[in-house]
């Protein structure tokens, strides 16, 4: 489980990522980062209901990003907010697949060490 204090929580950080972040692409997610003044990187989840209508496959589908990210949080640099979109194809991926894109994002937008 992620811990609450790498989170992006408030409404103006997810505004901040989404219109000034850098965009990185994959098939099952894509990723919007931008620098913050922190001594930690924070991390958003957003998986949109044209994913899944159903509440418990979006929930699925974030705790599988959220366990992927848990993995590599100590090799992500401090000062950076993350948020990692999920894609259509991510309601029918399995956890490794949804692992390797989201590790292959963080290394593809420079935010591995």
């Amino acid at each position: 489980m992620l811990s609450k204090l790498f989170r992006v929580a408030s409404p103006a950080d997810w505004k901040r990522v989404y219109s000034r972040g850098k965009t990185v692409s994959g098939t099952n997610a894509t990723l919007k980062t931008v620098k913050n003044n922190l001594q930690h990187s924070r991390f958003g989840f957003s998986v949109s209901v044209k994913v899944s209508k159903r509440a418990v496959v979006r929930n699925k589908i974030k705790r599988r990003m959220r366990a992927a990210v848990s993995k590599v949080l100590s090799k992500v640099p401090a000062g950076n907010d993350v948020v990692i979109i999920a894609r259509l194809r991510s309601a029918s991926a399995e956890y490794q697949v949804i692992e390797k894109e989201i590790y292959s994002l963080l290394k593809k937008a420079r935010l591995l060490k």
